[in-house]
């Protein structure tokens, strides 16, 4: 690229010190269109040097950077998905303990992935005040709402 640019640099300025020499008229319009057309071949040269080699090697390093760009874009969405539902799912467990008066001490929910792969809470694991009743009200909504049947429910009741 260097050689080619001084190549340029080189043919502006001879076209530059010809045209200036040469005098007015149909020698110089024909001499300032050759001038323009050894510029323009100058320009253009580099072009047909191209390594089309090097450039399908870049191009194959390329579409692999973009594979594994995609492929850990995929694997951060999932584990966020999966990290925010768990998170809801725990918020709405303490959220619904206290609307019953219980004081919900730990909520944690483990997911597992359905069969289409899609997460999908599987059991709790819950610390809580309060009563029995209230547990099992509790108990009831995880089952309805979050799909937590109550024998993968673990309770820890402090009353």
């Amino acid at each position: 690229m260097q050689n080619a640019l001084r190549t340029l640099v080189g043919l502006s300025f001879f076209s530059g010190a010809v045209l200036w020499l040469c005098p007015e008229g149909g020698a110089r319009r024909t001499l300032r269109l050759l001038c323009t057309a050894a510029l323009a071949a100058a320009v253009l040269a580099p072009i047909r040097e191209i390594d089309y080699d090097m450039l399908s090697l870049e191009q194959a390093r390329f579409s692999s950077a973009e594979a594994e760009i995609t492929s850990r874009a995929a694997q951060t969405q999932e584990s966020l998905t999966k990290m925010l539902l768990q998170k809801n799912c725990e918020s709405y467990i303490a959220d619904r303990g206290r609307e019953l008066g219980l004081t919900i001490q730990t909520a944690a929910v483990e997911l597992r992935q359905g069969e289409s792969g899609e997460w999908l809470p599987w059991s709790a694991d819950i610390t809580a005040d309060g009563d029995e009743i209230q547990q099992q009200e509790l108990c009831k909504l995880i089952a309805d709402a979050l799909g937590i049947p109550a024998e993968r429910q673990v309770w820890r009741i402090h009353e």
